[in-house]
């Protein structure tokens, strides 16, 4: 077996096959599972920083609250 053939990539990075580069997941993605696979997308209202590999690590954008993994609400005017 070819050293290449052992290699996958962590969670929150991703590749088009076992043995390849792994590349981290976009800004906005998550991936919890190690080895290929695509990246999921963040809940609505939220983002994360390239590479992260939970839900979790979705917080809301500005003008939006709640929990982060989970989508977010409108904040009021002059909040």
């Amino acid at each position: 077996m070819d050293v290449d053939d052992e290699c996958i990539c962590k969670a929150g990075f991703t590749a088009e096959s076992d043995g390849e580069e792994c590349t981290p997941c976009a800004a906005g993605k998550y991936k919890t599972a190690t080895g290929t696979g695509s990246c999921s997308s963040c809940p609505a209202n939220t983002t994360s920083a390239a590479g992260s590999d939970a839900v979790t690590d979705c917080v809301c954008i500005a003008g939006y609250y709640g929990p982060g993994g989970d989508s977010c609400a409108t904040c009021d005017a002059g909040s």
